[in-house]
């Protein structure tokens, strides 16, 4: 069993839930895998999987033995996704490395790690305990890479700390370039410096278009990702719709008072943030902006602009508005007492207003009706939806009105602490309630596909974040069409401008199929829509400003956007590869037939059991179920460490599982698993003398009866700077015909009380030469291998020099020096 669940092909496959679509096994097995020092970016578009094939990358490569330690960086809010994600389909085993790691000095007590990229930015203990010449690191993992420009100095720090110094660099970014040369030269120096040069710290230096070559760069567009048939789509189509809601009387009265009160009351410069941050939370809901002016009125004056900030970004509450409110609730006040009064004013009849039983807000009729019920999305059925809001404050409000109407929902916010955020993420997945109401803090990285309705009920002054929000839903995994609604409240100073500019995005996307929801910022940008500073200036105090921002966007046509949509499309397209659905298949065909066959694994448990190693008792799970212990004492701590541990024996028994019971305790026995590895070592062990002597079974299976010699040898490659175990099982017959047949083959045999006889020394030289003939082939094999890779990669880096020192001064120079 160890030398067969060393040379099994891509076994991470066969132990665990997973199964990858075709685009992530052509990524990792085609791509990936046959690069034994992989520098890559994978840059495939939003929501096609890419944690997934990282995961699966890096647990083959540990199966390979080529990588013992890892880290995956990424941003705080997905640190724990990836540890869940490892132990629902990879097994397990990723840690979530914080600054207690670090006084705890156990960083060495784990050998794969997942760290917050913002703390690894700011914490300089934590920066320096994972120092690759420090910590050892055999990869590096970057989930949204796009962070680590220069633009974010100390993000940049990180990414060059780690990348530069690392054997291996895996960055992964759905949005590699943007339109930006400067910004996607930059990720590449990151995966390869010694290729691609550093573009300098000028974003506006003129840098000809570069396309990176397959061993470096892999990108793929939503619209050609298929499944292992050639033909089954795998991303469904996207509708988007605006719907106008004007503010009710009662609200645009509150909605008026509010700014009034911070022209009467806030210091002149302080004025248009007070503005914006009392409009935009009354656009939202009452509650918000009766929630802001309670803190107002309890820390008006506390501290300066700057400190408030702090105070706010230190709070880390995932809502990016938070620092802006902060900078309003503690702004000093022209006349303090007389606010104070006004405020209280205000607000009690606000509650009054919102607390009344017949009290219904503009945007709830066009949210339930036009939004939910025309999706058969009805109080107390399974039917899901997700509500995007700018604020916690309305997130908690949405949630408990829904709550009252009969739909089950819960908020998700940067309120709530990692972990219940966590819960609430993996219980909507599971479908236990309807309406999931989130705050940006749900906006990157986090899956949504369980439902296919996605609701802005109010709209960010981002369309990074609005483009975020509507890659939620938009995954593989989905199964239907998604629609996405942005409920825009007018009679407020932006409303009309953020409506006409949103008519035009959606009314163009809609033309080229949704296809410009993965990139409305880059086309706002070459399109010149200079989209949160036109509805900035709306609220502040210059007259011009405000005309000439409502003149840009009335000049804003929808057939200028599709034009350049197309362009930023085809500029993105020129870097993207073709997924090649039947070599796909291919790798999948392979792996099932390399793949060591779970009832060998289970034979293998029942003989350990026999020999008194373990024992192994099935259990209520069903069919791929076990509950064992050591014969001798404690199970190894890759098993828990305790007296017993239940185990699934193979990926399949899994999933057909998950549903009816609860499996989270359990452990995955299978190749390239640590468990499956301790117990085939604690059984060499125990069974070391009986393993090198010879004996007599009975092969049911066979008519004739035949000799099993087993060789084992050590591989050295790459100089003698790898070794490997190498072995082969060859089966000699009574005509003396040797040839080598799998490991599995054992699993055939069953004890027998016929005696044995000694080797023919004709058979084991037939054996020997029949051994040293698969020993041959098997080196020949790895020489191929490399040779293929080396002109392949030779190949790909060909045209590299010319394109990248295009634009050197001395160019001609140097040319003439090479003539």
């Amino acid at each position: 069993m160890d030398a067969a669940a060393t040379n099994a092909e891509s076994s991470a496959m066969a132990s665990t839930p997973l199964k990858p679509y075709a685009h992530q096994t052509t990524a990792v097995y085609g791509a990936m895998l046959p690069q034994p020092q992989l520098r890559f970016l994978l840059a495939d578009e939003p929501g096609t999987g890419k944690t997934i094939m990282a995961g699966l990358y890096i647990r083959e490569m540990q199966r390979l033995g080529l990588i013992t330690r890892a880290i995956i960086v990424c941003p705080a809010n997905l640190a724990t996704k990836w540890v869940d994600d490892f132990a629902r389909l990879l097994g397990g085993g990723l840690k979530h490395l914080t600054s207690e790691t670090i006084r705890q000095d156990a960083i060495n007590t784990n050998d794969l790690w997942v760290v917050s990229l913002e703390l690894a930015a700011v914490n300089p203990a934590v920066q320096d305990a994972i120092r690759p010449d420090k910590a050892g690191w055999d990869l590096v993992v970057f989930d949204e890479a796009h962070r680590l420009t220069p633009t974010a100095a100390g993000f940049h720090q990180v990414g060059r700390l780690l990348a530069k110094n690392t054997p291996r660099a895996l960055l992964m970014t759905a949005t590699p370039h943007r339109g930006k040369e400067w910004l996607f030269r930059h990720l590449l120096h990151l995966v390869d410096p010694e290729i691609y040069p550093d573009p300098g710290t000028d974003p506006n230096v003129e840098l000809s278009a570069l396309r990176p070559g397959p061993i470096h760069f892999l990108r793929r567009m939503k619209e050609d990702l298929v499944d292992y048939d050639g033909k089954t789509r795998l991303f469904k189509g996207r509708v988007a719709a605006n719907h106008s809601v004007p503010l009710s009387n009662v609200e645009y009265g509150f909605y008026q008072a509010a700014i009034d009160m911070v022209d009467r009351y806030f210091p002149t410069a302080a004025q248009p943030l007070a503005r914006m941050v009392y409009g935009k939370r009354a656009a939202s809901s009452l509650y918000s902006l009766a929630e802001t002016l309670r803190r107002r009125q309890s820390h008006m004056g506390e501290m300066n602009e700057a400190e408030a900030a702090l105070i706010a970004d230190k709070d880390d509450t995932g809502d990016d508005s938070a620092v802006d409110e902060a900078k309003v609730v503690h702004s000093a006040s022209t006349s303090t007492r007389a606010e104070r009064s006004a405020i209280k004013s205000l607000l009690d009849q606000i509650d009054a207003a919102i607390g009344a039983p017949d009290w219904q807000p503009s945007k709830w009729t066009r949210l339930v009706q036009d939004c939910f019920h025309a999706h058969g999305i009805m109080p107390g059925n399974t039917e899901q939806a997700v509500i995007f809001t700018e604020y916690a404050d309305s997130a908690e409000w949405i949630a408990a009105r829904l709550e009252a109407d009969g739909y089950t929902a819960k908020m998700y916010s940067g309120r709530q602490s990692r972990a219940e955020r966590d819960e609430v993420r993996r219980e909507f997945m599971r479908g236990q309630f309807q309406i999931i109401v989130t705050t940006d803090a749900g906006n990157e990285g986090i899956d949504l596909q369980a439902a296919h309705v996605l609701v802005n009920y109010d709209i960010p002054w981002s369309l990074v974040r609005l483009e975020q929000r509507m890659g939620r839903i938009h995954r593989v995994g989905q199964h239907r069409d998604v629609y996405l609604y942005n409920l825009v409240a007018t009679d407020t100073r932006e409303g009309d401008t953020l409506m006409r500019l949103l008519d035009n995005f959606v009314t163009a996307a809609n033309e080229l199929r949704g296809q410009m929801f993965d990139s409305l910022s880059a086309v706002a940008e070459i399109t010149g829509v200079d989209y949160d500073k036109w509805l900035t200036d709306l609220y502040g105090n210059d007259e011009v400003k405000k005309h000439a921002a409502i003149e840009a966007a009335k000049a804003i046509q929808t057939q200028e956007l599709v034009r350049k949509a197309r362009e930023v499309r085809e500029t993105e397209r020129k870097l993207a590869s073709q997924v090649d659905a039947v070599a796909a298949l291919t790798l999948l065909q392979r792996d099932l037939f390399a793949r060591i066959n779970p009832a060998i694994v289970e034979a293998y448990l029942d003989r350990l059991a026999a020999a008194g190693v373990i024992t192994a008792d099935r259990t209520a799970a069903g069919e791929g179920f076990r509950r064992i212990a050591m014969g001798d004492g404690q199970l190894p701590a890759s098993l828990g460490g305790g007296d017993s541990v239940h185990v699934a024996t193979s990926g399949d028994a899994l999933r057909a599982a998950s549903g009816s019971i609860d499996i989270g305790d359990t452990i995955t026995l299978g190749p390239g698993e640590a468990g499956f590895t301790d117990l085939i070592e604690s059984a060499d062990t125990q069974l070391a003398e009986d393993v090198y002597q010879s004996g007599a079974a009975q092969d049911p299976s066979s008519l004739t009866s035949y000799d099993l010699y087993a060789f084992q040898s050590t591989m050295s490659e790459s100089g003698g700077r790898r070794d490997s175990i190498w072995a082969t099982l060859i089966k000699v017959d009574d005509g003396g015909n040797a040839r080598p047949v799998r490991w599995e083959t054992l699993a055939n045999l069953v004890p027998t009380t016929k005696p044995g006889t000694g080797p023919h020394p004709a058979r084991v030289d037939s054996a020997v030469q029949a051994a040293q003939q698969v020993a041959d082939q098997t080196v020949l094999e790895h020489q191929k291998v490399r040779t293929d890779w080396f002109a392949q990669a030779r190949k790909d880096l060909t045209n590299l020099p010319l394109t990248l020192t295009d634009s050197i001064t001395d160019r001609p120079a140097r040319l003439a020096l090479e003539e």
